[in-house]
Order: structure tokens, then C-alpha cells, then sequence
């Protein structure tokens, strides 16, 4: 239970929803670097009460309509289909290569490392351990 402005007892309800178990968007305040957000936001404006003021999900709420480009990684970098995700803790530092390929300027790309189709072929695995993973650059 919480309160809201006007002092009435409210359910609050909090869903964890981030890690490697869903697909998601992370809000653009997520990562920092040297106390600065995106666009130049001090880090420092995060609160526990007030979460994140200026870059929050709830900012994307209107949503997204683009183009994208799904590409099965494990395909393009000619994994075996025995063993179908991408190797374990693999830097994924191809994008360039798949743009090179691809004629769009604009949209988004989404990336399949195989995980889903491991896990039906071999079982469950340790992902947050092990997993395959983007490269900053």
C-alpha cells in the first residue's frame, strides 16, 4: 500500500521487469556515464521517489512505428544447427556487417542469438552467465 496526493491508501503493484527473461526497451536513463545521462542529464536527477523525470519509459508511451531489420545471428556467423545460439559470453560486433548488407537508412534492427531455439533443443542453460552479448563498439 502507498499513499497518493491526496492521502488515500493505494495498491501499488512493482514489476521487475528487467533482465534476460522478457523483451524489453530500456529507458534511455539506464546507463550513465561520468554522472551524465543521455542528452546531457546529470545522473543525479534519478530519485527512488520520482524515478527518472526526464527519460523515463513512460516517455515512450505513445510507442514506435518503424522499419527493422530482424537478423538471426546465429545464421549469419554460420553456427552449427546442432548447437544453435551464438557462443557462450561472444561479443556480437557485427551490426556494421548487417547494415553494409541491408539498404535501409533508417529504422531499427533486432537481434536473434538463439537462445530460445538452444534452450528447446538442449535444455536450460545459465544465460545471465553465459550468454552472448552486444559489444559496446
Amino acid at each position: 500500500m502507498t499513499l497518493d496526493a491526496a492521502g488515500h491508501a493505494m495498491d501499488l503493484y512493482t514489476f521487475w521487469y528487467h533482465g534476460s527473461i522478457i523483451t524489453h526497451i530500456d529507458a534511455l536513463c539506464h546507463y550513465s556515464f561520468e554522472g551524465k545521462l543521455y542528452n546531457g542529464f546529470p545522473r543525479s536527477e534519478i530519485t527512488q521517489a520520482t524515478g527518472c523525470p526526464k527519460l523515463g519509459v513512460e516517455n515512450q508511451k505513445q510507442g514506435y512505428m518503424t522499419r527493422a531489420i530482424l537478423v538471426d545471428m546465429p545464421l549469419l556467423k554460420k553456427v552449427p544447427t546442432s548447437n544453435p545460439a551464438l557462443p557462450s559470453r561472444k561479443p556480437i560486433s557485427s551490426l556494421g556487417e548487417v547494415r553494409r548488407r541491408e539498404s535501409r537508412k533508417r529504422g531499427c534492427t533486432l537481434h536473434a542469438t538463439g537462445r530460445w531455439v538452444r534452450r528447446a533443443k538442449l535444455g536450460p542453460w545459465n544465460v545471465a552467465a553465459s550468454a552472448a552479448g552486444f559489444d559496446a563498439s
